[in-house]
């Protein structure tokens, strides 16, 4: 009995244990790049991966974005007009996986505005947690929210997608995610033969 329940567990949480890939603009669709560049024309940073939402399978772009702030057409102190402002902000947009557009996510600031359905369904799973960064995935086709919430749990960062009553959808190791693939194994050669001393002169 205890040898099948351990094997049930493991078997739950293999099946939300999910490693996202990591995607290059390259491997993404004509009209999703065509869309993208019209409407985020200045990006640094950018990471491209496959998420789950809602039951469909999207591909997640997150990015640093120079954004230009309008200012009031005033002049300064010194009677000199003031200068538009250009700020940065971390920005992640969901597409799908035929390149039409899907959702902007909502970013979260105070994490004591997540749900609490939604913070002991991460308890459940992590006893021992940190919030470090959260964002809200809205539902484009109607009412329903989910959250992807990354976490650092004993050593280690996690990116959590759960969804309004607190299921845990799909967790991923960032630390994975970002560490670059394994060099391929070189075979071992063979070593040198001995090389036989060379013969003392003869006496003469």
């Amino acid at each position: 009995m205890k040898k099948l329940l351990c094997a049930a567990i493991c078997l739950a949480v293999s099946s939300i244990s999910v490693q996202a890939k990591q995607l290059t603009k390259q491997e993404l669709p004509k009209k999703l790049l065509i869309h993208f560049s019209k409407y985020h024309p200045k990006t640094s940073n950018l990471v491209i991966t496959e998420q789950k939402h809602y039951g469909q399978n999207l591909f997640e772009l997150s990015f640093t974005e120079e954004l230009t702030i309008k200012v009031p057409d005033e002049k300064d102190v010194k009677g000199e007009k003031l200068k538009p402002k250009t700020v940065s902000e971390e920005v992640s947009i969901f597409y799908r996986t035929g390149g039409q557009f899907f959702i902007n996510s909502e970013k979260i600031y105070a994490f004591n505005i997540i749900p609490g359905v939604v913070i002991n369904g991460l308890k459940a799973a992590f006893p021992d947690y940190k919030i470090t960064a959260a964002q809200l995935i809205p539902n484009p086709n109607g009412p329903g929210e989910e959250y992807e919430i990354v976490i650092t749990s004993l050593g280690s960062s996690w990116s959590v997608s759960l969804d309004s009553k607190g299921t845990i959808i799909t967790k991923e190791n960032i630390a994975a995610l970002a560490s670059p693939a394994a060099a391929p194994a070189v075979a071992a050669q063979p070593a040198a033969a001995p090389v036989a001393p060379a013969p003392a002169p003869a006496k003469k």
